[in-house]
């Protein structure tokens, strides 16, 4: 006996947009819709609409927090969303990087990077030789 075949009206529709905005997975959505992840894939494929319903959530979620911190950023002079708004756009960190080059009789050097944890001095151990 053939499964019957999943319909998504405008209600459904709607509330995939809504899911999505919320930051709900799709195999969220999928299960709150009661069907598999596989379906949720292949009507995001063949109906135009419920992959529209989809991005769109995301954007205008996307849209809403980034218009919010930016906000907050600028108007509100938050030092945190100042610092993560930093972060994540602008792609500033705050570590530190030392970097040590050993080389060896024959064999390739070796590069180490070192955070800067800000506690210690960095101190290097040299290896005792094979005999």
């Amino acid at each position: 006996m053939a499964k019957q075949p999943i319909e998504l009206g405008n209600k459904e529709i709607q509330q995939i947009r809504v899911m999505a905005g919320m930051g709900l997975s799709i195999e969220k959505i999928a299960l709150i819709l009661g069907f598999s992840v596989a379906t949720f894939y292949r009507k995001k494929k063949l109906l135009p609409e419920v992959k529209s319903a989809y991005d769109m959530g995301l954007a205008q979620s996307e849209y809403s927090i980034s218009k919010t911190l930016y906000e907050m950023a600028t108007t509100d002079k938050n030092l945190t969303a100042i610092i993560w708004w930093e972060k994540t756009r602008f792609g500033r960190s705050e570590r530190a990087e030392i970097s040590h080059t050993v080389q060896t009789d024959d064999k390739p050097q070796i590069l180490v990077y070192l955070p800067d944890n800000g506690r210690d001095e960095v101190k290097l151990n040299k290896q005792p030789k094979e005999a």
